[in-house]
């Protein structure tokens, strides 16, 4: 089984190696694509379209590269799901918009999963069906003299009018859950009701833009049946869109040229690695390696592919030759600084020096600015501490456990009130069950607190800050069974759900969690068959500190 599906990884990677790619710019952005030079530069002066439009929801804080496939082969392994045309992958060092080029449809993809990557880096969370909503009421954004967007989609009216509309309580249901898991056409079914019932909201509210532009208001689901109710008279005759009286800037300058395969198959190959495509990966990275071994940043990417294979020491070796070269990514002195976090431990100097050197060349660096927060606020200086965290959630504003550490940093500090702010965010934004019960015990801490401390006072530690369940031995734990699915969310970390034969356990997988044993692939819902692991957790966070697949 193994080795057929390393042989299968190999035939798309294959496609990709015969390809002739290029690379285009624009001012913010970057394109990769085995497609033409028009296509390249039409969709990058969408995109700064969409970037002048969106400005006023904040700009992206990291590079954004796009890549657009014309070979549906190569695009496959990366997908989650057969019906998928496009997404957005968010990184450490850059944000990805992967799309598959489908015609008339993919520039409005594109804007589509554009909404999506700036609402990660500068709104709350939304309930799941008001942010495709959002995204889809703004994916037909063009230049007309002046700026138009939220004009009808064809498709989505066309099936709202011959199928009806999902009920209140499956809109809802989808909404919390994964959408590629729905039956049939019900997934179609539910984007294009997600748009009608932004579009709804937006021709009723008339001037009212605050469920569809910055600040967004979240609708509650005890909204959603009045909504609902009226979609079927609307999309009779649905609003025709909206001018927003804003000129577009002249076209974009764009730059292209054609680039050496080996460069365009290790871009693949990083774009692999994030998506958790690592047989893939591998398969790409057979062909740049040969051509290029010495390329820092061949070096980061294999290295990658050992600690997903669980080879700490290769890993370690290939990237610290990597931080030799100048042109080495922040990226890889993170991955050191991970790997000497667990041999030095957290507050090691030489973690410190690679933290900072990581957000030197990659300016904001969030998990890196956690980490270096989380390090001050350990050694009692949660002034700077705090310094750290700011920084963190201002470029990643929707992770619970950022919020939560700067909560405690403000605490320490004596700002109160700031840090119960920060605690009900970690509620707000925690992406799991396990995350919200720890920020709601926070909250219930902090609420006991005095407004004010006096200046020369050390403000006391939250000394629960959790439910009774977690009050244990702070030790490591481990639990052996079946991986049964790995529950994923946009915007939070992954769930896994392990039966260990008596009881189903769940445990948060973050990012930097070592794994060990043989090489598996996971990708995010039900895992079929069920893999065989001993996970081993922190009991106090139920977060998994390393897992062992059998």
């Amino acid at each position: 089984m193994r080795r057929r599906w390393f042989w299968a990884a190999m035939l798309c990677a294959q496609a990709a190696w015969g390809a002739e790619w290029r690379h285009a710019h624009s001012a913010h952005f970057e394109i990769y694509t085995d497609s033409s030079k028009a296509r390249a530069t039409q969709l990058l002066r969408r995109m700064e379209l969409a970037r002048q439009h969106f400005q006023s929801w904040g700009t992206p804080p990291l590079p954004v590269r796009v890549v657009l496939f014309s070979d549906e082969r190569q695009f496959a392994p990366l997908r989650t799901a057969a019906s998928t045309k496009g997404f957005f992958q968010a990184g450490a060092d850059r944000d990805y918009i992967v799309l598959l080029d489908a015609g008339d449809g993919t520039l409005r993809g594109a804007v589509h999963e554009y909404a999506h990557l700036v609402l990660h880096h500068s709104a709350g969370p939304l309930p799941r069906w008001q942010e495709e909503g959002i995204a889809e009421f703004h994916s037909t954004l063009r230049a007309d003299g002046e700026i138009v967007t939220g004009e009808p989609v064809a498709g989505h009216v066309a099936m709202l009018r011959a199928e009806g509309v999902l009920d209140a309580a499956r809109m809802a249901a989808a909404a919390r859950g994964d959408i590629s898991a729905l039956p049939g056409r019900a997934v179609p079914l539910f984007y294009a009701q997600s748009w009608a019932l932004i579009h709804l909201i937006q021709a009723r509210g008339g001037g009212d833009t605050r469920h569809v532009m910055p600040p967004f208001d979240p609708i509650e689901e005890a909204e959603l049946g009045p909504l609902i109710a009226e979609l079927p008279q609307y999309v009779r005759r649905p609003a025709p869109g909206w001018k927003t009286g804003r000129k577009p800037d002249p076209p974009a300058a764009v730059e292209e040229e054609t680039i050496p395969e080996a460069r365009a198959l290790l871009v693949l190959a990083d774009l692999a690695l994030r998506v958790g495509s690592v047989k893939y990966a591998r398969a790409l990275l057979t062909g740049a390696e040969a051509a290029r071994p010495d390329d820092p940043g061949v070096l980061h990417e294999t290295g990658l592919l050992a600690l997903a294979g669980g080879d700490e020491a290769g890993a370690r070796v290939r990237f610290e030759k990597a931080a030799q070269s100048p042109l080495a990514r922040g990226q890889t002195f993170f991955e050191l600084a991970l790997l000497e976090r667990e041999r030095l431990g957290v507050n090691a100097p030489r973690v410190r020096e690679l933290l900072e050197e990581a957000v030197r060349r990659t300016p904001n660096h969030a998990e890196a600015y956690f980490l270096l927060g989380q390090m001050e606020e350990s050694q009692g200086r949660p002034a700077r501490a705090i310094e750290w965290l700011e920084k963190a959630v201002s470029v990643l504003p929707r992770q619970s456990r950022m919020w939560y550490a700067l909560a405690l940093a403000r605490h320490q500090e004596g700002l109160v009130v700031a840090g119960q702010k920060a605690a009900a965010t970690a509620v707000a934004t925690a992406g799991n069950r396990l995350d919200r019960e720890r920020a709601e015990a926070l909250v219930e801490e902090l609420r006991g607190s005095q407004s004010a401390v006096p200046p020369t006072a050390t403000p006391r530690r939250p000394a629960a800050a959790a439910p009774e369940a977690w009050n244990q031995l702070r030790g490591k734990e481990a639990v052996e069974g079946e991986l049964r699915e790995l529950v994923c969310g946009r915007g939070a970390e992954p769930l896994l759900r392990i039966w260990n034969g008596s009881a189903l356990k769940e445990l948060v997988l973050e990012r930097g969690t070592r794994a060990t044993g043989k090489e598996v692939e996971l990708r995010c819902g039900a895992q079929t068959p069920p893999v065989p692991v001993e996970v081993s957790y922190d009991p106090a966070t139920r977060r998994a500190v390393s897992v062992d697949f059998r």
